[in-house]
């Protein structure tokens, strides 16, 4: 797991530096809220789920989708 929350973190910081250099600044501003959203969505997950299997199905959804932004 420790290999896959290094990778996770790489991934976090490349989109990280991408939206610093590439987001307009009504886009970042868009961004931060989503991500605060995102986050109080995120400790909902976590009382509904035990062992952060929610937080776990989140993330693949939220993968799949953005995986999907190529192939449209």
């Amino acid at each position: 797991m420790d290999e896959v929350k290094q990778q996770l973190k790489a991934y976090q910081y490349q989109i990280r530096g991408f939206i610093e250099t590439e987001a307009e600044a009504s886009e970042k501003i868009q961004i931060t809220d989503a991500e605060k959203e995102t986050r109080a969505f995120i400790a909902q997950l976590k009382e509904r789920y035990s062992n952060d299997a929610g937080l776990l199905g989140g993330a693949l959804a939220v993968l799949d989708t953005m995986i999907s932004w190529e192939q449209a």
